[in-house]
């Protein structure tokens, strides 16, 4: 279905199941989707405006170079997909599920993130700006080569993920737990950590600066190799934790 130029406006679409389709080209404005299943479908070049979409999927399929405008995505499910060059800016996303997946070259920009799943997930060179992702867990999956700028994490769970060239600025973390997750050749910057878990996990050839840690655990964590400067720890427990070959200013409290 090569849609190229089209615009679809004003739009339900419910309880539609396509396998093996090409959607291409086409702008839907306020549209509503609701109980739609795509299989081994490509949906490519395509634009969503102020569209919700409840109870959809998207399995073995590929999603490129689309963008997604003030849309509000709730109770979707993407399985074996591969996501390229994706855009999505100004959207609420609401326990979505995310499986076995790759995730490429995409941008997410003043976005929130709640009730939402990531398990067995590669993620590369993406960007994440302004974003605010709360009750959220990532397992078995990792990030490579990101940048992820003010964003604000609450009740997060990462369970055994790695990353690898990762840039983290202005990043704020509350009641997080962070467990058997790798941090390499990494930089955290203005970061502030409070009531969170970090146990476990290993950091290695990283830079750190003004980072801070509030009532928070380090336990059985390896900070090796790495940098880290006018760092805070406030009522955080070190027990187990080690520090080798490390360029450390850190202040108790």
């Amino acid at each position: 279905m090569d849609n190229d130029d089209k615009i679809i406006e004003n739009q339900s679409i419910q309880d539609v199941k396509m396998s093996g389709k090409l959607i291409r080209g086409c702008t839907v404005k306020c549209g509503d989707f609701d109980d739609c299943r795509f299989e081994d479908c490509r949906i490519e070049d395509c634009k969503f405006e102020n569209c919700a979409f409840e109870d959809c999927s998207i399995s073995s399929g590929d999603l490129g170079n689309c963008k997604f405008t003030s849309c509000k995505i709730s109770d979707c499910k993407l399985d074996n997909c591969r996501l390229e060059s994706v855009k999505i800016q100004n959207c609420g996303l609401t326990n979505i599920r995310f499986d076995d997946s790759k995730i490429t070259d995409c941008k997410l920009d003043d976005c929130r993130l709640e009730n939402t799943k990531v398990e067995n997930c590669g993620i590369t060179n993406c960007r994440l700006n302004d974003v605010k992702v709360s009750d959220c867990q990532i397992e078995d999956g990792g990030m490579e080569d990101c940048r992820v700028e003010n964003a604000g994490l609450k009740n997060v769970r990462s369970i055994d993920c790695k990353f690898k060239d990762c840039k983290l600025q202005d990043g704020r973390f509350e009641d997080c737990k962070f467990e058997d997750c790798g941090l390499e050749d990494s930089s955290f910057d203005d970061c502030r950590f409070e009531d969170c878990q970090i146990r476990k996990s290993k950091v290695c050839d990283c830079k750190g600066k003004s980072l801070s840690f509030h009532d928070s655990s380090l336990d059985g964590s390896a900070f090796s190799d790495s940098c880290l400067t006018r760092c805070k720890l406030k009522s955080t427990q070190t027990v187990n934790c080690t520090v080798d070959d490390c360029e450390n200013s850190v202040q108790s409290e």
